[in-house]
């Protein structure tokens, strides 16, 4: 193969993944990996290793697929996911909640703070108090909220989530799905 080619001409080592055919269709998909070993400044011996990683490698396959799947899913129902970690002050949002709050997914990164802002004055208190006490009691309820997304749109949302306990039962985080039902 040409990588092979290239190894044995830079001395460099290769990594690389190909497919070949059995005798009766079926197909293997392979790892190889090694180097060329040099005597007195020139190549003698290509030592490395062959792995067959074909039930890897589908499995990777069909969890990318599923996960387009699933995107897909919450951008027809304009449903977003997330996730807080109280301690760190990291919340993580799926591209749709990025969307719903109008912004571009995964452009910048959210904390606590940065998200109660987005929500609407007028129900931005009862949403923070309804997060400190779900944070104290270790229970979240549904809510409803507005919010004034990045463009100025103003949205209504609807969300479900639930806390998150460590093993001594203190509240660590939150997570949860959040859908745009403005319309």
């Amino acid at each position: 193969s040409e990588v092979i080619r290239r190894c044995m001409e830079t001395y460099e080592p290769f990594d690389m993944y190909y497919r070949i055919v059995l005798k009766g269709g079926a197909e293997k998909i392979l790892h190889a990996k090694g180097e060329v070993l040099l005597d007195e400044g020139k190549p003698f011996k290509l030592l490395g290793t062959l792995q067959d990683v074909t039930e890897r490698q589908l499995l990777i396959e069909k969890l990318q697929e599923s996960e387009e799947l699933y995107k897909e899913a919450q951008a027809r129902t304009h449903i977003g996911n997330w996730s807080w970690d109280i301690e760190k002050d990291i919340v993580k949002w799926s591209d749709e909640m990025y969307r719903i709050y109008g912004l571009e997914p995964q452009s910048e990164k959210i904390t606590f703070q940065r998200f109660i802002a987005f929500i609407h004055e007028e129900d931005r208190n009862r949403r923070i108090t309804e997060i400190t006490e779900a944070v104290k009691v270790g229970v979240a309820s549904d809510y409803i909220m507005k919010i004034i997304a990045e463009d100025g749109r103003q949205k209504v949302l609807k969300g479900k989530g639930r806390v998150l306990k460590n093993k001594e039962g203190k509240s660590v985080g939150m997570l949860g799905t959040c859908q745009d039902i403005t319309n």
